[in-house]
């Protein structure tokens, strides 16, 4: 049973980091509306994902 799970997770793996690093689009825009001045970014090719973060430094735009 150990080696079938080890073959698993070899499998998994492997595709995990195949997906991983696919050559994503970010896209990043600076926001500035009711709730503050923000970044908030998308993965263009996975529907659904998406992030916000305050700026570290908003004169890097």
């Amino acid at each position: 049973m150990a080696s079938a799970e080890k073959i698993v997770e070899h499998v998994f793996m492997k595709n995990l980091d195949y997906y991983i690093n696919l050559p994503y689009t970010m896209a990043i825009q600076a926001m500035d509306d009711e709730s503050g001045k923000y970044f908030y970014g998308r993965i263009l090719e996975i529907p659904g994902c998406h992030f916000n973060s305050p700026p570290l430094n908003m004169r890097n735009i």
